[in-house]
Protein backbone atom coordinates (compact mmCIF):
# COMPACT_ATOMS: atom_id res chain seq x y z
CA UNK A 1 0.00 0.00 0.00
CA UNK A 2 2.10 3.28 -1.54
CA UNK A 3 0.49 6.76 -0.17
CA UNK A 4 0.20 8.95 -3.45
CA UNK A 5 1.48 13.07 -2.76
CA UNK A 6 -2.40 14.06 -3.10
CA UNK A 7 -3.01 11.69 0.01
CA UNK A 8 -0.02 13.26 2.11
CA UNK A 9 -1.05 16.45 1.37
CA UNK A 10 -4.71 15.66 2.29
CA UNK A 11 -3.95 14.19 5.29
CA UNK A 12 -1.61 17.42 5.91
CA UNK A 13 -4.46 19.60 5.37
CA UNK A 14 -6.33 17.72 8.16
CA UNK A 15 -4.52 17.24 10.41
CA UNK A 16 -2.58 20.64 10.73
CA UNK A 17 -5.22 22.57 11.66
CA UNK A 18 -6.56 19.73 14.04
CA UNK A 19 -3.05 20.40 15.78
CA UNK A 20 -3.69 24.31 15.92
CA UNK A 21 -6.58 24.25 17.32
CA UNK A 22 -5.94 21.68 20.22
CA UNK A 23 -3.00 23.80 20.95
CA UNK A 24 -5.42 26.78 21.21
CA UNK A 25 -7.78 25.26 23.43
CA UNK A 26 -5.10 24.04 26.04
CA UNK A 27 -3.74 27.89 26.14
CA UNK A 28 -7.13 29.16 26.54
CA UNK A 29 -7.89 26.57 29.27
CA UNK A 30 -5.07 28.08 30.80
CA UNK A 31 -2.54 25.56 30.39
CA UNK A 32 1.04 26.51 29.84
CA UNK A 33 3.64 24.38 27.82
CA UNK A 34 6.58 26.42 30.16
CA UNK A 35 6.82 26.32 33.75
CA UNK A 36 6.18 30.22 33.98
CA UNK A 37 3.02 30.26 36.04
CA UNK A 38 2.02 28.84 40.07
CA UNK A 39 -1.11 27.80 40.99
CA UNK A 40 -2.34 29.31 44.44
CA UNK A 41 -5.65 28.33 45.56
CA UNK A 42 -7.95 31.02 47.08
CA UNK A 43 -10.79 30.29 49.80
CA UNK A 44 -13.85 31.52 49.82
CA UNK A 45 -17.58 31.13 50.95
CA UNK A 46 -19.20 32.41 48.59
CA UNK A 47 -18.67 32.12 44.38
CA UNK A 48 -21.25 34.43 43.13
CA UNK A 49 -19.03 36.96 42.11
CA UNK A 50 -15.70 35.06 40.94
CA UNK A 51 -16.04 33.04 37.47
CA UNK A 52 -13.29 30.62 35.50
CA UNK A 53 -11.28 33.68 33.54
CA UNK A 54 -11.45 36.45 36.49
CA UNK A 55 -8.45 38.35 36.53
CA UNK A 56 -6.11 38.41 39.28
CA UNK A 57 -4.16 41.87 39.74
CA UNK A 58 -1.67 43.03 41.76
CA UNK A 59 -1.77 47.29 41.78
CA UNK A 60 -3.23 47.46 38.66
CA UNK A 61 -1.49 44.92 36.72
CA UNK A 62 -2.70 41.76 35.49
CA UNK A 63 -0.41 38.79 37.06
CA UNK A 64 -3.04 35.68 36.02
CA UNK A 65 -6.39 34.66 36.43
CA UNK A 66 -8.75 31.90 38.00
CA UNK A 67 -8.46 28.88 35.72
CA UNK A 68 -11.11 26.38 38.09
CA UNK A 69 -13.42 26.57 40.78
CA UNK A 70 -13.78 23.55 43.58
CA UNK A 71 -16.18 22.81 45.89
CA UNK A 72 -14.68 21.78 49.27
CA UNK A 73 -17.22 19.85 51.61
CA UNK A 74 -16.13 19.61 54.64
CA UNK A 75 -15.67 20.35 57.16
CA UNK A 76 -18.27 22.97 55.95
CA UNK A 77 -19.04 24.10 52.53
CA UNK A 78 -16.37 26.53 50.86
CA UNK A 79 -14.48 26.69 48.07
CA UNK A 80 -11.27 26.85 46.44
CA UNK A 81 -10.24 29.28 43.61
CA UNK A 82 -7.34 28.33 41.05
CA UNK A 83 -5.25 31.24 40.59
CA UNK A 84 -2.86 30.44 37.73
CA UNK A 85 -0.34 33.48 38.59
CA UNK A 86 3.08 34.47 36.84
CA UNK A 87 5.90 33.29 38.72
CA UNK A 88 8.31 35.81 38.41
CA UNK A 89 5.58 37.91 40.59
CA UNK A 90 6.85 37.63 44.42
CA UNK A 91 4.35 36.64 46.64
CA UNK A 92 4.79 36.26 50.26
CA UNK A 93 3.16 34.17 52.84
CA UNK A 94 0.22 36.27 54.31
CA UNK A 95 -0.29 37.75 51.35
CA UNK A 96 -4.66 38.93 51.13
CA UNK A 97 -6.51 38.72 48.10
CA UNK A 98 -9.30 40.78 47.86
CA UNK A 99 -12.77 40.29 45.41
CA UNK A 100 -13.64 43.65 44.16
CA UNK A 101 -14.90 45.42 41.15
CA UNK A 102 -13.03 46.69 38.87
CA UNK A 103 -15.37 49.49 37.50
CA UNK A 104 -18.93 50.38 37.71
CA UNK A 105 -19.89 47.87 34.97
CA UNK A 106 -19.20 44.93 37.19
CA UNK A 107 -16.22 43.21 36.41
CA UNK A 108 -14.89 41.60 39.39
CA UNK A 109 -10.97 40.96 40.13
CA UNK A 110 -9.40 39.53 42.49
CA UNK A 111 -6.57 42.12 44.12
CA UNK A 112 -3.35 40.52 45.55
CA UNK A 113 -2.06 42.74 48.53
CA UNK A 114 1.24 41.71 49.97
CA UNK A 115 2.06 41.86 53.79
CA UNK A 116 3.47 44.84 54.83
CA UNK A 117 6.55 42.35 56.52
CA UNK A 118 7.22 40.14 54.01
CA UNK A 119 8.65 36.71 55.69
CA UNK A 120 8.41 34.30 52.92
CA UNK A 121 7.36 33.94 49.51
CA UNK A 122 4.47 31.67 48.50
CA UNK A 123 4.81 27.89 47.36
CA UNK A 124 2.70 26.59 44.31
CA UNK A 125 -0.11 25.19 45.85
CA UNK A 126 -0.45 27.38 49.04
CA UNK A 127 -4.09 27.95 50.14
CA UNK A 128 -4.18 32.00 50.53
CA UNK A 129 -7.56 33.33 51.89
CA UNK A 130 -10.32 35.13 50.31
CA UNK A 131 -12.08 38.67 51.28
CA UNK A 132 -14.71 40.22 48.80
CA UNK A 133 -14.50 43.80 49.52
CA UNK A 134 -17.90 45.84 49.64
Amino acid sequence: MKLEKNEIRVAIFILLPLVILLVVIVLKLGYSFATSTIDVYMKVDNISSIKNGTQVKIKGYTVGRVVDIIPVYKPTLHFLALMRIKKEIDLYEDCSAIIMNQNIIGDTIIEIRNPARKVELLQSGAVVEGVEYV
